[in-house]
């Protein structure tokens, strides 16, 4: 649940913080997310979950990989509409492919439109409503 609380006190700020702090304590996502919690006992011997018993939809897609082009660790996986990025972080990369698994391009040390280069990728966030993603930067 993503919080904004306002603290200016102008005209409206006492309004946004008391609607907020109502939101947060009329919202319970503890009841909202108990159905998708599964416990595993660890002390069992045998504890074994497979994902056909917890997923109800399971797709499997072959990346294209090429030797130049090698992802090191997949940090973080974002899927869009016509595009899966994976950030990873060892390589300080983002790799992008079409959904049917072919490599479209890759970002290893990306140039801003106004010349500028990004120090050291950090992170990423795709938002699925503005269809952007946004790279984290170590500046």
């Amino acid at each position: 649940m993503n919080t904004f609380i306002s603290l200016n006190c102008g005209r409206f700020g006492s309004l946004t913080v008391a609607l907020t702090l109502l939101i947060m304590v009329s919202c319970r996502p503890d009841r909202v997310l108990a159905e998708y919690i599964i416990e595993v006992d660890v002390n069992k011997e045998s504890s074994s979950i497979y994902l056909e018993d917890i997923a109800t939809d399971i797709r499997y897609l072959k990346l294209e990989s090429k030797k130049d082009l090698l992802i090191a660790e997949v940090s973080k996986l974002a899927i869009g509409d016509s595009s899966i990025f994976i950030f990873d972080r060892k390589q300080a990369s983002i790799f992008t492919f079409d959904l049917n698994g072919q490599i479209k391009y890759v970002i290893k040390n990306p140039s801003l439109s106004d010349g500028r280069k990004f120090e050291y990728i950090r992170d990423i966030y795709y938002d699925s409503n503005s269809k952007h993603l946004f790279v984290v930067d170590a500046n």
